[in-house]
């Protein structure tokens, strides 16, 4: 078996390898990173593992990043995907896979790379001791739609002071219960780290969204 760069005639069994591996992401974002790849060549790359005619059996995405958690560098190249059919494992494909996105990145002058697995999956993180990465961190990772506070200040104007919505108001945002809108100092955070500045913070009850946010894998 062959490991190669992408082709185009190969975005079918990609997308499909790509769905075995990320079963909860949406087609729109398949799509969305998929085009993403296939602009950023200089940036990022994918290898597969050809099988057969018209077929392939394990990919890996890697990309460069500006800094990843554990490392000094400025630069980390980044296992975003690494994935092989079940009746290909354990036969030193993965690790040919991730050779190959290694080899990438020391052509483009970087010393480090970096990838993730979820916790829940300890025969991913098996696999990547095995080929020599070692662990950094362990963390919990979240993510808040802005789109709440949005909603609040076009209510209330950005100058108002703090309110409550009332039952009318909130009726054309059924995915909010009552809030109250305060002034506070917020934390954000950037490629830089943490820094402070005044900001909007929805006080009092912050009720659940009716839309479950989509939840993004870790490879």
């Amino acid at each position: 078996m062959l490991i190669r760069t992408l082709e185009p005639h190969d975005q079918s069994e990609w997308l499909r390898l790509r769905r075995a591996l990320w079963p909860d992401c949406s087609e729109a974002m398949h799509a969305r990173e998929m085009e993403d790849y296939a602009k950023s060549e200089r940036a990022c790359a994918v290898f597969v593992l050809a099988r057969g005619p018209g077929r392939l059996g394990g990919f890996a995405e890697v990309s460069v990043r500006d800094r990843v958690d554990g490392s000094q560098s400025a630069r980390v190249a980044y296992l975003e995907g690494w994935f092989v059919e079940p009746d290909l494992r354990g036969k030193g494909y993965g690790r040919k896979l991730v050779e190959a996105a290694e080899d990438w990145a020391t052509a483009r002058g970087l010393s480090e790379i970096a990838s993730d697995a979820e916790i829940m999956n300890p025969d991913s993180v098996k696999a990547h001791q095995a080929l020599g990465f070692r662990e950094t961190f362990r963390l919990v990772h979240f993510l808040k739609s802005l789109h709440l506070l949005a909603a609040s200040l076009a209510l209330l104007g950005s100058s108002a002071d703090p309110g409550v919505f009332t039952e009318g108001a909130y009726r054309d945002f059924p995915h909010m219960r009552k809030i109250s809108v305060g002034q506070c100092d917020c934390g954000f955070f950037g490629g830089n780290g943490w820094s402070l500045g005044p900001a909007v913070s929805v006080k009092d009850e912050l009720i659940e969204q009716a839309e479950t946010l989509p939840r993004r894998r870790p490879a």
